[in-house]
């Protein structure tokens, strides 16, 4: 099949290892399909509908989640699937077809549009998005919907931003959600009721958008975008922010042109003598700089009185 991707907004791997695109695809002959499944060497899946699956020139695909049913959820204006429409948000069958048990057609407003949509565990579905009512019912941006696409009236959001716009959302273990938005754009918390933690603190947070949150298996918060600082400290673009309290962060990832460190792998509870040297080629030039116990492994070692140029670092274990 001769195709041309025009944007992959999302990507999923599913459990037998194919891979689920979404966004804008098209074929030479003018057909636009916006989800596909390869199989695990790259090569397109045959057996999945994707040739039923048409999106209309007016949006793609922004978003998609796989649910451990293996179906799988869009956030689109419109998707066409095999003659049968939904917007905003759709379920498919892991084959590609319609799930026509999901009844999710919500009628957002103002501006209304569903920019990003979630699987929770229980089979529920939170959608994010530029809108502020759902079905009628006052929604600020986010909103969580019951297994059969009705919307779930017991979740709601503590307070009423002006255009509310949720572009990024993540889930922690305690099912306490992570979203940002335009009116706050560094990541803050939702309890999983849809109302406000105000136990999360990202203190002044970043200096320009974020684009990306995901949650690692520890609760710490990996952020991506356009930043180049987080709390007035520079980093640039990615950085990994503790679970709890985010704002009193030791951050990882640091910018390579701001900082001196390293990363030094060794034994867990062993003490080691960090050195550093400018030049190589001349082993009588290191000098200590002080000792550390290491407490994981890895660990990140920063230089607190770092030179102008470049610096080598070296580990020396201890008796």
């Amino acid at each position: 099949t001769t195709f041309v991707i025009t944007s992959i907004n999302a990507v999923a791997i599913q459990n037998d290892g194919k891979i689920l695109m979404a966004g804008l695809i098209h074929l030479l002959s003018g057909t636009n399909f916006s989800v596909a499944r390869l199989n695990s060497d790259g090569s397109f899946d045959s057996s999945f509908n994707w040739a039923g699956i048409q999106n209309p020139s007016i949006g793609n695909v922004a978003d998609m989640a796989l649910q451990s049913s293996g179906q799988i959820l869009v956030a689109v204006p419109v998707i066409t699937v095999n003659g049968i429409s939904r917007t905003n948000v759709a379920r498919l069958n892991s084959d590609g077809t319609i799930d026509t048990t999901f009844t999710a057609d919500p009628m957002v407003g103002s501006p209304g549009r569903v920019n990003c949509v979630l699987a929770l565990t229980n089979g529920q579905v939170l959608i994010g998005g530029s809108f502020d009512t759902i079905n009628g019912y006052t929604r600020q941006g986010i909103a969580r919907l019951n297994t059969d696409g009705t919307l779930d009236t017991l979740f709601g959001r503590a307070y009423s931003p002006y255009d509310p716009y949720v572009s990024e959302m993540a889930l922690q273990a305690d099912g306490k959600i992570l979203i940002s938005d335009n009116v706050n754009p560094n990541p803050h918390r939702l309890n999983a009721n849809g109302l406000d933690d105000s136990s999360f603190n990202s203190g002044t947070g970043v200096d320009q958008s974020i684009q990306a949150i995901t949650v690692q298996p520890d609760d710490k918060i990996l952020i991506g975008g356009s930043f180049t600082s987080y709390n007035h400290t520079n980093i640039n673009r990615i950085a990994r922010l503790n679970g709890d309290n985010p704002f009193s962060t030791n951050l990882q990832f640091l910018a390579s042109n701001q900082y001196f460190g390293t990363y030094l792998q060794g034994t867990v509870s062993n003490t080691y003598r960090i050195e550093y040297t400018s030049k190589l080629n001349t082993p009588s030039l290191w000098t200590p700089l002080f000792n550390v116990t290491l407490q994981t492994n890895p660990q990140f070692i920063l230089d607190p009185n770092p030179a102008a140029g470049q610096r080598f670092y070296r580990a020396v274990t201890l008796p």
